[in-house]
């Protein structure tokens, strides 16, 4: 594996534990209540972020492990037709297209509380 890769992990890692050694989902869980969200949703909230931030995570470093192998190749034509989805995610900057998808997570909680 990469170096920077695995340093990225190690940041994504890094805050988590900073928000509470012992349980960061029951620290967030804590934010978002006092933000207005109703204690059920704050944990489904809590829930679905951390699933974005390991999956975001898990799913570029393999990908970059595996290109590097040569065992992996994002499919950016299907029958000779420009697959457009495949072609904007798989190119995109990760961390930009984290950023874009951490911002449109936030927005839905936003407009959850107003």
């Amino acid at each position: 594996m990469r170096p920077d890769v695995v340093v990225a992990g190690e940041q994504v890692a890094g805050v988590v534990l900073a928000l509470d050694r012992r349980q960061p989902a029951v620290h967030l869980r804590w934010v978002l209540q006092g933000a207005g969200l109703a204690p059920e949703r704050a944990g489904w909230a809590t829930f679905a972020a951390f699933h974005f931030v390991l999956g975001h995570t898990i799913e570029e470093q393999a990908q970059l492990e595996l290109t590097e192998r040569g065992a992996w190749e994002p499919k950016l034509t299907v029958g000779g037709i420009e697959n457009k989805l495949a072609a904007t995610a798989f190119t995109a900057d990760p961390a930009e297209r984290f950023g874009y998808g951490l911002q449109l997570f936030l927005d839905g909680i936003r407009q959850q509380l107003t």
